[in-house]
Protein backbone atom coordinates (compact mmCIF):
# COMPACT_ATOMS: atom_id res chain seq x y z
CA UNK A 1 0.00 0.00 0.00
CA UNK A 2 1.00 3.78 -0.64
CA UNK A 3 0.81 6.30 1.57
CA UNK A 4 1.13 10.31 0.92
CA UNK A 5 4.35 11.99 1.72
CA UNK A 6 3.81 15.36 0.25
CA UNK A 7 3.01 17.43 -2.60
CA UNK A 8 5.01 20.23 -3.82
CA UNK A 9 3.70 23.27 -5.75
CA UNK A 10 3.76 22.21 -9.16
CA UNK A 11 1.64 19.47 -8.44
CA UNK A 12 4.29 16.41 -8.28
CA UNK A 13 2.87 13.89 -5.91
CA UNK A 14 4.92 11.92 -3.76
CA UNK A 15 4.12 8.64 -1.98
CA UNK A 16 5.78 5.61 0.42
CA UNK A 17 5.32 2.30 0.50
CA UNK A 18 4.97 0.58 4.24
CA UNK A 19 8.34 -1.00 5.20
CA UNK A 20 9.11 -3.77 3.66
CA UNK A 21 12.16 -6.30 3.27
CA UNK A 22 14.44 -6.06 0.51
CA UNK A 23 16.55 -9.54 -0.80
CA UNK A 24 18.92 -9.55 2.27
CA UNK A 25 16.28 -9.07 4.58
CA UNK A 26 16.97 -5.47 5.53
CA UNK A 27 14.32 -2.87 6.40
CA UNK A 28 13.65 -0.37 3.91
CA UNK A 29 10.96 1.66 1.85
CA UNK A 30 9.82 2.65 -1.88
CA UNK A 31 9.12 6.08 -2.84
CA UNK A 32 7.18 6.95 -5.99
CA UNK A 33 7.27 10.38 -7.18
CA UNK A 34 4.97 11.81 -10.09
CA UNK A 35 4.71 15.00 -12.09
CA UNK A 36 1.95 16.27 -14.57
CA UNK A 37 2.88 17.27 -17.39
CA UNK A 38 1.05 18.20 -20.78
CA UNK A 39 1.04 14.83 -22.21
CA UNK A 40 1.25 12.60 -19.20
CA UNK A 41 3.25 12.02 -16.30
CA UNK A 42 6.59 11.79 -15.38
CA UNK A 43 7.43 9.39 -12.92
CA UNK A 44 10.65 7.81 -10.81
CA UNK A 45 10.69 5.88 -7.95
CA UNK A 46 13.48 5.86 -4.71
CA UNK A 47 14.48 3.24 -2.81
CA UNK A 48 15.52 3.94 0.77
CA UNK A 49 17.67 3.98 3.07
CA UNK A 50 19.72 4.05 0.17
CA UNK A 51 18.41 6.22 -1.93
CA UNK A 52 19.07 4.70 -4.83
CA UNK A 53 16.65 6.32 -7.98
CA UNK A 54 15.26 3.63 -10.78
CA UNK A 55 12.65 3.67 -13.48
CA UNK A 56 13.18 7.67 -13.92
CA UNK A 57 10.72 8.88 -16.77
CA UNK A 58 11.15 12.51 -17.83
CA UNK A 59 13.16 14.02 -14.83
CA UNK A 60 16.56 15.32 -15.89
CA UNK A 61 18.80 14.76 -13.64
CA UNK A 62 18.90 18.00 -11.69
CA UNK A 63 15.28 17.12 -11.04
CA UNK A 64 16.29 14.08 -9.52
CA UNK A 65 19.07 15.82 -7.69
CA UNK A 66 16.02 18.39 -6.34
CA UNK A 67 13.48 15.82 -5.79
CA UNK A 68 16.58 13.75 -3.58
CA UNK A 69 17.54 16.67 -1.96
CA UNK A 70 13.93 16.94 -0.48
CA UNK A 71 13.23 13.27 0.05
CA UNK A 72 16.74 12.84 2.33
CA UNK A 73 15.76 16.13 4.26
CA UNK A 74 12.25 15.44 5.35
CA UNK A 75 11.96 11.39 5.49
CA UNK A 76 12.81 9.87 8.80
CA UNK A 77 15.99 7.29 7.00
Amino acid sequence: MMHKFMELNDGTQIVHSDVMCDESGRECVEMYVEKPVMLGFKSAYCYLPDYKWDKVDGFDDEEIKQLDDIIRKYSDW
